[in-house]
């Protein structure tokens, strides 16, 4: 009948102007996402379903489809406020109900849980005691009592050197070698030092240590690094 055809028509505009008006109402909504009206026309049809001149009966609403752009991203004061750039949801637990969204205002609740702003607790993988993250979803939770110091036993720094900064001087602090004599040198000198030739000949690995009362004989070149000898050291050279 043409009226209910008319009919149609008006309860299809009535649901365009309803989802218009529900994204106009949601603008400043936190991670809400707008919705779109399709429509779709109804075909006529006969009891033997032939015919190439019949009117059809209307439109009706096949589909409010979500639109998933991605949406601005602004700053909270709140530190447990987050957002997704890209795709994804946050998995929520609301009273045993898993259910998902984008908006990401959260706090935490007395118990120390991190909610949404309906109460429903924000879903994540758990760690143990030492920190292994399985694979099993839970609530979030947050100790919000005092907690017991800990000592930081490792710290990992990653450093930006600046290129125009001027080279230093290089001076050696410690000399370490193959030779038969083990030991250790070290100085502490405050500029660089020129290398020390104690005899000529092919250079020979070794190693020494100079201490107070000390001498020692070389048969071969020391060159390379700096060093001090306390007094009364001797250095005989061969």
């Amino acid at each position: 009948m043409p009226f209910n055809t008319a009919l149609s028509g008006l309860k299809a505009a009535s649901n365009d102007l309803k989802i218009t008006g529900n994204n106009i109402s949601n603008a400043s909504t936190v991670g809400f996402k707008e919705s779109r009206a399709e429509f779709a026309d109804v075909y006529a049809a006969n009891i033997l379903g032939t015919g190439s001149k019949l009117i059809g009966s209307g439109v009706q609403l096949t589909e409010v489809s979500q639109q998933f752009e991605q949406g601005t991203i602004s700053f909270t004061s709140n530190s447990l406020d987050v957002a997704i750039d890209g795709e994804g949801f946050f998995i929520l637990n609301d009273d045993g109900a898993e259910t998902y969204t984008r908006a990401g205002l959260f706090g935490l609740d007395r118990d120390g849980f991190i909610v949404s702003n309906t109460n429903a607790r924000l879903q994540g993988f758990t760690a143990n005691a030492q920190g292994t993250i399985d694979g099993i979803l839970g609530d979030i939770f947050i100790e919000t009592g005092n907690l017991s110091p800990a000592q930081t036993t490792a710290v990992d720094s990653l450093l930006n050197l600046d290129a125009e900064a001027p080279i230093l001087a290089e001076f050696g602090t410690t000399i370490s070698s193959l030779g038969t004599q083990i030991g250790l040198a070290t100085g502490g000198v405050p500029a660089d030092t020129p290398s020390v030739l104690l005899t000529s000949g092919a250079p020979a690995p070794f190693d020494f240590s100079i201490n107070s009362n000390s001498s020692i004989t070389a048969g071969s070149a020391i060159t390379g690094f700096d060093f001090s000898v306390n007094s009364p050291s001797a250095v005989t050279a061969a």
